[in-house]
């Protein structure tokens, strides 16, 4: 049998990652597509030049902490449901407003240091709105021990979620409890911040982030680009609580038996 050493420089990945393999007994189809952290922990690191696919463009100073790795095939994505029924797409002012679970709303707008306020403490609370902007400072507050599942529909609008003008605030620092859906094909512009902490799931849109601030938590865009600098840092606990479903992929496979 080859050793683990030759193999691993045949194959271009980790010793750890070949004995990994070998030491399996199991064929893994799994559905949990977009779980990074099984795929980083094989070390399995790709040089970004070669591999024009994983990532449009790396420029500009920007840099991938721990490398990349290339999916043995190709991800399908499923897009959301949109909200059932959809809300309105009359225009909500959102300044010192409290959206419980039910609530479904037009386009809110946030403006002028005033906070919008989604779920209350210890509730989970599923929200339906057709867009959201903050400008001016505005923000959007999860109370402490909220989850808030956020269903965004986008009817007629290019940017159906705008929060560069202000900020959001997850008082948990956990980002699965802001949970927020969007369907379209449209611009999702997020930005960073001290207590940013949530998941986007938009896999058909364009999403920007912005600002020089940490970003914490997970994006699923059809592109993501980070326009200011911002530091995207993953919860790996995701990973153990949370699956998008896909296509099967095979994730591991021994012949130790065979």
């Amino acid at each position: 049998m080859t050793d683990a050493k030759t193999l691993a420089a045949r194959l271009g990945c980790s010793i750890g990652a070949v004995e990994l393999c070998r030491g399996v007994d199991v064929v893994d189809l799994h559905l949990d597509t977009f779980i990074w952290s099984r795929i980083v922990g094989y070390d399995v690191f790709i040089q970004l030049r070669n591999h024009p696919d994983i990532l449009d463009r790396v420029s500009g100073g920007a840099t991938v902490a721990g490398g990349i790795v290339n999916l043995p095939q190709q991800v399908t994505l499923p897009t959301p449901a949109l909200p059932n029924p959809l809300p309105p797409t009359t225009s909500y002012n959102g300044n010192g407003q409290v959206l419980l679970n039910g609530a479904s709303v037009g386009n809110i707008t946030v403006n002028a240091n005033s906070t919008l306020t989604l779920c209350a403490v210890g509730l989970t609370c599923t929200i339906n709105i057709n867009s959201i902007t903050l400008n001016g400072n505005g923000r959007v507050v999860i109370p402490v021990g909220a989850t808030v599942i956020l269903n965004v529909a986008g009817q007629g609008q290019t940017t159906p979620i705008d929060f560069t003008g202000g900020s959001t605030s997850n008082a948990s620092l956990d980002p699965s409890h802001f949970q927020i859906q969007y369907a379209g094909t449209g611009t999702v512009r997020l930005n960073g911040g001290s207590a940013t902490s949530e998941m986007l799931y938009a896999p058909n849109a364009a999403v920007e982030l912005s600002g020089g601030n940490d970003f914490y938590g997970s994006i699923v865009g059809a592109t993501v680009t980070d326009t200011g600098g911002a530091k995207l840092h993953y919860d790996r606990h995701l990973s153990k609580s949370f699956f998008t479903v896909g296509n099967g992929m095979l994730s591991t496979f021994s012949w130790k038996k065979y």
